[in-house]
C-alpha cells in the first residue's frame, strides 16, 4: 500500500468515525463511540503496518518535539497571566475558573515531566 492509499483510508476512517462518534453521543448511546474508537485505532494500526512508504523520519518527530515544548510554554505562561489577572480582582465567581486552569497548567507540566523521564530511560 502507498503512503497515498494509506492517508485516504485514514481520511475516510475518520470522517466515519467522526458519523458514529457524533450521532451515538446525540442519541444517547455512550458506549458505541468508546468501541468504535478502539476499533477504528486497531485498524489503522492494522493497515499502518501494510504500508511500504517511510511515513515519517527523524526531522517530523523533531518538530513534533519543538511544537510540544512551545505549546507547553505558551499555555503555562498565558494560563498564569490568567490566574494572576483572575486572582487580582478577588471574585469569589472566578475562583473555579482560577483553580481548573491552575491545575491544569500544573497537570501539564507534571505530565510532561513524567513522559520526558520514561521516553529518556527508554533510548
Amino acid at each position: 500500500m502507498s503512503k497515498k492509499q494509506f492517508l485516504a483510508i485514514k481520511l475516510l476512517t475518520m470522517i466515519v468515525l467522526t458519523i458514529v462518534v457524533s450521532t451515538s453521543v446525540v442519541n444517547g448511546f455512550w458506549v458505541l463511540p468508546i468501541i468504535s474508537l478502539l476499533a477504528t485505532l486497531a485498524f489503522l494500526l492494522i493497515i499502518k503496518k501494510n504500508v511500504k512508504e517511510v511515513l515519517t523520519d527523524e526531522r517530523d518527530y523533531k518538530i513534533t518535539g519543538d511544537a510540544s515544548r512551545y505549546t507547553i510554554y505558551v499555555y503555562s505562561f498565558i494560563g498564569a497571566i490568567i490566574v494572576i489577572f483572575l486572582a487580582s480582582l478577588d471574585n469569589l465567581d472566578y475562583q473555579n475558573w482560577i483553580n481548573a486552569i491552575a491545575y491544569s497548567i500544573c497537570f501539564l507540566m507534571i505530565l510532561n515531566v513524567l513522559i520526558f523521564k520514561i521516553l529518556n530511560k527508554r533510548k
